[in-house]
């Protein structure tokens, strides 16, 4: 990962990581690989990022890198929480996207960590 480190906590019969330290810590498609398969092998199911540990790229969905991200967590079966507000300029298709998202059961938007944690227990 290009910052920090996994902690994990315990909720309900959950586990769920999150990344420690400031910063982005999925730069590219190989940080969220690591991230994915390193909370996988821990016995993750799921983690929690704070939307600004994830690049501008992330919510530019033209770049493709969110669905790129998002299809390794579907992949090796982790949910994923991204905690807080995304950008201040958010698009139309970036709203509709987080909607979608967070319709589905693999990955939602969440204002905070109560609500990640809420959510990831009971998925």
């Amino acid at each position: 990962m290009a910052l920090g480190e996994l902690r994990y906590e315990e909720v309900g019969d959950k586990r769920i990581a999150y990344v420690d330290g400031g910063g982005v810590a999925v730069a590219d498609l190989q940080d969220a690989i690591d991230l994915v398969g390193n909370a996988a092998f821990a016995g993750a199911d799921g983690v929690v990022l704070e939307s600004d540990q994830l690049p501008p790229e992330f919510f530019d969905l033209s770049s493709g890198f969110a669905g790129e991200v998002l299809q390794k967590f579907v992949n090796y079966r982790v949910r994923l929480a991204v905690v807080g507000a995304p950008p201040a300029r958010t698009s139309e298709a970036l709203a509709a996207f987080m909607r979608e998202s967070n319709a589905g059961s693999a990955v939602r938007f969440l204002p905070d960590h109560a609500a990640a944690r809420a959510w990831l227990e009971q998925a």
